[in-house]
């Protein structure tokens, strides 16, 4: 299992969510339909939540960009969910960087290690 070589591909970015270009995407056919007054006073709602989402600087990675660090090394990464449809979306299950990330600092200890004794000697 790569380690050091996985983590050092991966880069990290900053972005905001646009709330109503997910919300389009996973439901396409929504303004199709009459709109009920109770329906608009939720829309409304959630127009402002959306908003309120949208604000937050978030931090992460970019699933695709995951995967593809991953294929390039032949590691078998679980913590990209790929879309199963074309309704689906990309998605990353952080918990499970938790692995390769130790796997990286005990290499970078090694590392260390050997250059210490290096010195050492």
């Amino acid at each position: 299992m790569p380690g050091l070589s996985f983590i050092n591909k991966l880069k990290p970015v900053t972005y905001h969510l646009d709330m109503n270009q997910i919300d389009a995407f996973m439901n396409p056919d929504k303004d199709k339909y009459p709109v009920r007054e109770t329906a608009k006073e939720e829309a409304l709602a959630k127009e402002t939540g959306y908003n309120a989402k949208g604000s937050i600087l978030e931090t992460g990675f970019l699933a695709q960009d995951v995967e593809n660090a991953a294929k390039e090394l032949g590691y078998d990464f679980s913590g990209v969910d790929v879309p199963k449809n074309e309704k689906d979306m990309y998605g990353l299950r952080y918990a499970e960087f938790v692995v390769p990330l130790v796997k990286a600092v005990q290499e970078l200890s090694q590392q260390k290690d050997a250059l210490k004794k290096k010195w050492m000697n």
